[in-house]
């Protein structure tokens, strides 16, 4: 699994089963996200999980989200094409904009 968290749609594909995994109140949702790709048999495209991604943490009344992705620093920023960390970051910001009720943000700032 490790690896497959290292491509940005591995990542959000983890996170959201996570959510599977912590809490029945997501279920709704995710059977919607499951049902609309083929019931798993379809790679969904990273903008579907990131949509879905933002309704989970959308849900009223749960408890506070904090997403922690380390290894950022670790990513490759040498190539024209958007790199790995460019679109976590930009996807964290936009969910950091669109103020989503259970998400909390923190920064943390890299090791010296």
């Amino acid at each position: 699994m490790e690896d497959k968290k290292k491509d940005f749609g591995g990542l959000l594909s983890f996170v959201l089963v996570q959510f599977c995994h912590r809490s029945d109140s997501y279920y709704p949702i995710l059977s919607i996200f499951f049902s609309g790709h083929a019931n798993g048999s379809r790679h969904p495209r990273v903008d579907a999980l990131v949509r879905y991604l933002k309704d989970i943490l959308g849900v009223s009344g749960q408890a506070p989200v904090y997403l922690i992705i380390d290894g950022l620093d670790e990513s490759s920023t040498t190539s024209a094409m958007p790199s790995p960390r460019e679109k976590v970051l930009t996807v964290l910001g936009d969910f950091i904009n669109s103020q989503l009720p259970n998400l909390r943000a923190n920064r943390l700032t890299p090791d010296p």
